[in-house]
């Protein structure tokens, strides 16, 4: 996103240009009969890392209008968040400032309609946007009892989901105690299921030792993103530049990692790619300090990535 500032005749004028996402809508996508439960599994964990990702700012931003027509999915399953009209922070609501009420219908819960919402909030429109594209019913259509959505109807539904569903779809905000890292690693655990139940068969067929070996890069690639999940969710990473103690790296997952050096050995930072996703490379921060190689900041966004490279010219 960028911004700039010009004057029209007596009134100075800010304008914020957004990127142009080419895609189409979850909810064009679902119209054309798109979606299977592994596939919805999928994006519901890409969405879930966005609202991480916004929801760990300071102050945390919140969506408010989180709906299958914010989200763009391109072609190559990619997911984007769009839409930042309503956004708030956090700070502003405790303050007690006041607010309007935005939102889609179906996807708004109470405590929102009351001018009042908070990071729980985009965690039901979350749990809405995933009732949808599994039935491809809105949520407005369902059943309620005592003021809850009635799932009911959706049978065959998986026991995780039907977790994520009761649980963040409560009425009242203080119910939805299902926490965000719970629900991501449940979503990402279909992979690993799904190569268990191919292992499962084969081995019941008593068929060739070489059907499971097939298994074993998908067992690997399955991990690597379990591992992937986990570490951006519960994994932080200490970056300190100081005249009097020098430079100090310091990764805290699964254990402790801590480089320490002058900082006249600390070289060039650059962005690499490390792997793809979807066919998108997915870039980290490589950092010269004296003949090693530190790499950190996978999570962040490209602005940040770019600021903390900037910090080394």
């Amino acid at each position: 996103m960028n911004s700039f500032r010009e004057v029209r005749g007596e009134a100075a004028v800010f304008v914020l240009v957004q990127e142009h996402i080419p895609g189409t809508s979850l909810e064009a996508w679902v119209g054309s009969g798109w979606g299977t439960e592994t596939e919805i599994r999928a994006l519901g964990a890409q969405i879930l890392r966005i609202l991480g990702y916004i929801h760990s700012l300071h102050p945390p931003l919140i969506h408010r209008d989180l709906n299958p027509k914010n989200l763009i999915r391109r072609e190559d399953g990619q997911v984007f968040l769009v839409d930042f009209g309503g956004v708030q922070d956090a700070i502003r609501l405790e303050s007690g400032a006041s607010a309007t009420v935005i939102g889609t219908p179906g996807y708004v819960p109470m405590e929102q309609y009351m001018g009042r919402a908070t990071v729980r909030s985009d965690y039901y429109a979350f749990a809405a946007t995933l009732l949808f594209l599994l039935s491809h019913r809105s949520p407005a259509d369902f059943p309620l009892e005592e003021l809850k959505i009635d799932l009911s109807a959706l049978n065959g539904l998986s026991r995780d989901l039907t977790m994520i569903l009761a649980n963040w779809l409560e009425p009242d905000e203080t119910r939805r105690t299902l926490r965000p890292e719970n629900a991501l690693a449940s979503l990402t655990l279909v992979w690993l299921g799904f190569v268990a139940v191919w292992d499962a068969i084969v081995i019941g067929m008593r068929a060739p030792t070489v059907f499971v070996l097939f298994s074993i890069p998908f067992w690997a690639m399955g991990l690597f993103l379990l591992r992937k999940v986990f570490y951006g969710l519960f994994g932080q990473v200490t970056l300190e530049f100081s005249a009097s103690r020098g430079f100090r790296w310091v990764r805290e997952f699964l254990g402790k990692k801590e480089i320490a050096a002058p900082l006249a050995d600390v070289g060039e930072c650059i962005s690499r790619t490390a792997y793809l996703v979807n066919n998108q490379p997915q870039n980290v921060l490589e950092l010269e300090v004296g003949a090693k190689t530190i790499k950190f900041g996978e999570f962040l966004s490209d602005r940040e990535k770019q600021w903390l490279a900037a910090l080394t010219e």
